[in-house]
């Protein structure tokens, strides 16, 4: 699909690294600040989610799991 697509091609461009966290309102990948309200919605969205910055899909740990 093309998800699986844009995923080979962010491991091509970006060094092996696709998937990084999101962490204190900055994405870990390219240490970017993330916009405050798009950083909240990845708590509760349940869609993949790309940093502005970088493009890197980005995940979040909950807080039971900090």
């Amino acid at each position: 699909s093309s998800l699986k697509r844009r995923y080979q091609i962010l491991i091509e461009q970006r060094g092996g690294v696709a998937v990084v966290e999101a962490k204190d309102g900055a994405c870990l990948g390219c240490n970017m600040r993330l916009p405050p309200q798009f950083f909240n919605s990845l708590f509760s969205s349940g869609e993949i989610q790309s940093c502005p910055h970088c493009n890197r899909f980005l995940f979040v740990k909950s807080a039971e799991q900090a």
